[in-house]
């Protein structure tokens, strides 16, 4: 085994052990860390999302794609520019590094609708707030107008599209994963 497997492996059993103390609400015993793989499905929102404790139940781990969410997004609008401002300076939960989602993160909290699978909705039982019906920015610029960013919107008049970046959306503000280093 060469040495970059080991500290994996010795971080990974580092999660375990400081998470096996951590408190998260769920039905089930923890320890609580995600093991992100994108061919997990779960059928159950209440076993996929999990509302942390620790974090003052401000934040929700998915289980699924191994992403932390605020558990209710901001109710204020913002133009593209400052959305991105904003999670980089939120303190949910009493963490910082939060950022705003790539287009692909935000999507995959979606279940597509069996009548209208383009218009993705949460899955029944999620315990996010203020989030159905709202459209978010995220960190996708459009490839073919840098002025404009891709934006999703939830429930039943939802989908994905691109809008101006001027325009004024919510902010859904998320840790972990790939991210977007210079959004445009």
């Amino acid at each position: 085994m060469n040495r970059s497997r080991r500290f994996v492996m010795l971080a990974g059993l580092g999660v375990l052990f400081a998470t096996a103390s951590a408190s998260a609400e769920t039905v089930e015993r923890g320890p609580y860390y995600a093991l992100p793989s994108w061919d997990l499905q779960f059928k159950n929102a209440s076993t996929r999302f999990i509302v942390l404790s620790n974090w003052n139940k401000e934040a929700v781990l998915d289980q699924e794609t191994g992403l932390v969410w605020e558990l209710s997004p901001s109710t204020s609008t913002n133009g593209w520019t400052a959305a991105l401002a904003a999670c980089r300076e939120a303190n949910t939960g009493g963490r910082f590094g939060w950022r705003l989602p790539q287009q692909e993160e935000l999507a995959s909290l979606g279940v597509p609708d069996a009548m209208t699978p383009s218009v993705p909705d949460l899955p029944t039982g999620s315990p996010f707030q203020n989030a159905s019906g709202v459209t978010f920015w995220t960190a996708s610029t459009d490839e073919a107008d840098s002025g404009q960013a891709w934006i999703v919107t939830f429930g039943p008049a939802g989908g994905m599209s691109t809008n101006g970046k001027g325009t004024p959306f919510h902010a859904w503000c998320v840790r972990g994963g790939h991210g977007a280093l210079n959004p445009q």
